[in-house]
């Protein structure tokens, strides 16, 4: 059976921007284009979507799951996927470690929020009980340490459980000392929005810097972001609505960041997120 792009992101509840990011990065290619320029799809297509999804669920990225799926095409390949598996098996070990250290730094953040109603966020991840949990070395991002362009995909979840998908372009751009990271998100199916931050050189002491910004769903931001060896850390305030957020970078590989992340009214979720970052040949668009 036969279908156009919007049967198969029914079937599969995977949204069509994704759909065409995945055709971009040859991962769910259509099985003819008509003139008309739509797109068909056939059974195997759903197929293709849901072992991505399943991957996704077991810790692969895309650029993971294609190298996989390259794999899989050629006999006499264990070897091969026995590699891939030792690898993610090593990285889940450290991302476990790197949640435990995280987890008991959030802790101790959640305490002295608790405290007291008039509590700078800001001020606290600059405390010294938190700054040594989150053991601070030498720097080996690129993130934020160079101009770059990347691609956004994931997804976020609002207080009311609904699923939006989150995919856009992330550009870093350098100008006068201060780095300015711009998030594009355009979504089908949900609200387009734009993030945008100023950072000043990071401190080479400690491996921090406050930075302002603005979103355009909830206003200004104000906050720090702290550097370790591969993990970039973000906690800020949104003045406007009085919400806090929590944003955790983690560097996959040169090539892919993974981003997680929680916006806070009070004690209450009110948006999570989770999205990947690719790098991508796409030129930095000029401020």
């Amino acid at each position: 059976m036969e279908f156009k792009i919007g049967k198969l992101s029914e079937e599969t509840g995977i949204n069509i921007d994704t759909l065409r990011y995945y055709e971009k990065q040859g991962l769910v290619l259509p099985v003819q284009r008509r003139r008309s320029g739509y797109r068909i799809y056939n059974n195997e297509s759903i197929k293709e979507v849901e072992f991505i999804k399943r991957a996704q669920a077991l810790g692969f990225n895309l650029t993971e799951i294609k190298e996989i799926i390259e794999i899989d095409k050629h006999k006499d390949n264990i070897d091969d996927i026995r590699t891939v598996l030792r690898n993610k098996s090593r990285d889940i070990k450290k991302l476990l470690s790197d949640a435990s250290r995280i987890t008991r730094a959030l802790n101790i953040i959640e305490a002295k929020c608790s405290n007291t109603d008039d509590v700078s966020l800001v001020d606290i991840v600059f405390s010294d009980e938190v700054y040594q949990i989150t053991n601070l070395t030498e720097s080996e991002n690129t993130y934020l340490l160079e101009e770059s362009t990347w691609n956004i995909n994931g997804e976020a979840a609002t207080e009311n459980g609904e699923l939006l998908p989150l995919v856009g372009l992330s550009t870093i751009t350098h100008d006068e000392e201060i780095w300015t990271i711009r998030n594009d998100f355009v979504n089908s199916g949900g609200p387009e929005n734009q993030v945008v931050m100023h950072v000043p050189p990071i401190l080479d002491d400690i491996k921090v810097s406050r930075f302002i910004g603005n979103c355009f769903i909830f206003g200004e931001l104000v906050g720090v972001i702290t550097i370790s060896a591969d993990s970039l850390f973000k906690c800020y305030e949104m003045p406007e609505h009085q919400y806090r957020g929590i944003e955790h970078i983690k560097k996959l590989s040169s090539e892919v960041y993974d981003v997680s992340g929680i916006v806070i009214d009070g004690k209450v979720p009110k948006l999570q997120y989770q999205f990947q970052l690719e790098r991508t040949e796409t030129s930095v668009p000029s401020s």
